[in-house]
């Protein structure tokens, strides 16, 4: 974790999107923000649809959207599996 002038604290976030969440923009994503918080509120702020995500992996663990997100985690974000 990284202070700055006042002493706030930074939150360091890599995410990476897969299929059809990531669409044609850029899969790799870099956030910061003040304080730890829930996969949940990151998908607000990504104007993400919580019903889209099929599957959330933080540091290579299967999470839920009420896990709460730290300095320096890399999350993956997948959508549901498609087929037929």
């Amino acid at each position: 974790m990284t202070l700055i002038d006042g002493g706030a604290a930074i939150i360091n976030i890599s995410v990476e999107l897969h299929g059809l969440l990531a669409g044609e923009k850029d899969r790799f994503r870099k956030l910061s923000c003040e304080e730890p918080l829930p996969v949940s509120e990151l998908l607000k702020i990504m104007k993400i649809d919580p019903e889209e995500i099929g599957l959330v992996v933080v540091n290579r663990r299967v999470r839920d959207l009420t896990h709460v997100l730290q300095d320096g985690d890399r999350v993956l974000l997948a959508p549901y599996l498609q087929g037929g």
